[in-house]
């Protein structure tokens, strides 16, 4: 029973661990767009990032087509 339960402990942090760090690469990706818009925002135009459009006000436009607003993307 106890080896049991270390088992499905080990499963739940591995899980944790893949679930981290796939958040983790999305938001260096997202970082990653926001630095590069950055240096872009001084040319005209739209700036296009893994999919996603920037205007030059900062609003970013995902696969799913709407608009989101702020650093992180969602306002915040």
């Amino acid at each position: 029973m106890i080896a049991l339960l270390k088992i499905a402990a080990l499963l739940l942090v591995a899980v944790m661990a893949l679930a981290s760090s796939a958040d983790a690469r999305a938001l260096l990706d997202y970082d990653g767009c926001y630095n590069r818009w950055r240096a872009w925002n001084f040319v005209t135009g739209d700036f296009y990032c893994d999919g996603h459009r920037w205007d030059r006000g900062g609003n970013w436009y995902g696969n799913d087509g709407r608009s989101h607003y702020g650093r992180d993307g969602y306002g915040r």
